[in-house]
């Protein structure tokens, strides 16, 4: 069997196939990534991708309970914002603001 390519599917399996992908990273990784911030990395970028806001919200606070910094996060929501459009990423944006806040 070969790969099945992700182009030209849903965005729904898209998101499907990217937490998939997430899930098979494990153990630590170069540079001192552990495979829980790695899967939040790729699972927060999806939804910032996806515009999942109402998801949003529990996976940045994941992300950084596992590692993750604010300002990783920051750079993640300018990148996908420029790639994904803009209002995907001020949505984003906003809702990381709020749990930065919220976690003081």
């Amino acid at each position: 069997d070969r790969p099945r390519s992700i182009a030209g599917t849903t965005k729904e399996e898209q998101y499907r196939t990217l937490v998939s992908l997430s899930l098979l990273i494990n153990g630590p990784q170069p540079g001192g990534v552990h495979r829980n911030q790695a899967a939040e990395i790729i699972t927060v970028a999806a939804l910032i991708a996806l515009n999942r806001g109402e998801q949003l919200t529990g996976h940045i606070d994941r992300a950084l309970a596992n590692g993750v910094t604010q300002e990783e996060i920051g750079e993640m929501v300018t990148h996908l914002a420029f790639y994904c459009g803009w209002p995907a990423g001020m949505t984003a944006g906003l809702i990381a603001k709020d749990v930065f806040e919220r976690r003081k």
